[in-house]
């Protein structure tokens, strides 16, 4: 472990993701992806250190990551078209 992680304190998930400026699922997928670092102290919930976020976050990505995400954007929002559609049927 290098010196300035031992002096940074470990943080809730909720913590570092108010602080990077994400949601927490963000920081969960990323570290059920091997993408963020985390330990599991007694309690069992996952602690995070802000350094590592952060580092993780701006961690350029490759082009096949850029094109997943820009899937997964692009199916999300026809998503959210069709549920709307839906509810329009419904009301009419």
């Amino acid at each position: 472990m290098a010196k300035h992680e031992e002096l940074e304190p470990l943080m809730t998930c909720s913590a570092v993701a108010k602080a990077a400026g994400v949601g927490r699922e963000t920081i969960r997928r990323m570290a059920d992806a091997g993408k963020i670092p985390y330990s599991r102290p007694t309690g069992g919930h996952r602690r995070y250190l802000l350094s590592q976020v952060h580092a993780a976050l701006t961690k350029p990505v490759t082009d096949a990551e850029e094109r997943c995400y820009r899937m997964a954007r692009e199916a999300r929002k026809i998503e959210a078209e069709m549920a709307a559609a839906e509810r329009r049927k419904r009301k009419s």
